[in-house]
């Protein structure tokens, strides 16, 4: 009898570590995505309407994992208007973590250029920026930012510590639960060409 209890102890223990670990990776990805959403919907925004960037000027770099565009920063988190300055702001995937157990997880940078890099672990293994014309054409490397007029956003978030990572038999997806999220052809109204 204690056998089986303890059975079904452990048995409970192990499904609420990997239900907390899939609840880390899902929240880590709602704040993500809801930061790059808000960002890039502000792609050629200025509260200064005479400071607005005709369309092709919007983005300045662009590659498969950093892109720098001008927009106009938020004042506060209560204040989502503008100061009327154009900044440039930086994304950029970084160097792998290695102080995790997850060998795969990697910073993702947001900051404004001529500041210091902000980096956030959130577990992301992958960011990825596919970019497109206007006859929907995918965009090749490198790219000619005048070109862009919607892009796509690959997401992958894994757990950073995972459960059970010293267990050889377990399969890497078994260790640190996985989160995708696409955003496809995404366009905002700044960008329309």
């Amino acid at each position: 009898m204690i056998l089986i209890i303890n059975s079904v102890n452990q048995t409970a223990s192990e499904n609420t570590s990997q239900y907390n670990s899939d609840l880390i990776s899902q929240q880590n990805l709602v704040s993500i995505v809801e930061l790059l959403e808000y960002d890039f919907s502000r792609i050629g925004y200025c509260e200064n309407t005479d400071s607005i960037l005709s369309p092709e000027n919007m983005i300045t770099y662009a590659d498969s994992n950093k892109i720098i565009f001008w927009t106009d920063i938020a004042v506060s988190s209560s204040n989502f208007r503008g100061n009327g300055t154009k900044e440039e702001l930086i994304y950029e995937l970084g160097p792998d973590v290695n102080e995790t157990p997850n060998p795969f997880d990697k910073l993702l940078y947001r900051y404004l250029k001529g500041d210091k890099k902000d980096a956030s672990n959130l577990g992301i293994t992958e960011f990825k920026i596919t970019y497109f014309d206007n006859l929907n054409n995918k965009l090749s490397h490198p790219i000619n930012t005048k070109l862009i007029s919607y892009m796509q956003i690959d997401l992958k978030v894994e757990d950073c510590y995972g459960y059970d990572t010293d267990n050889n038999e377990k399969l890497h997806s078994e260790k640190f639960p996985t989160v995708f999220w696409k955003q496809i052809r995404l366009a905002t109204k700044n960008m329309s060409r």
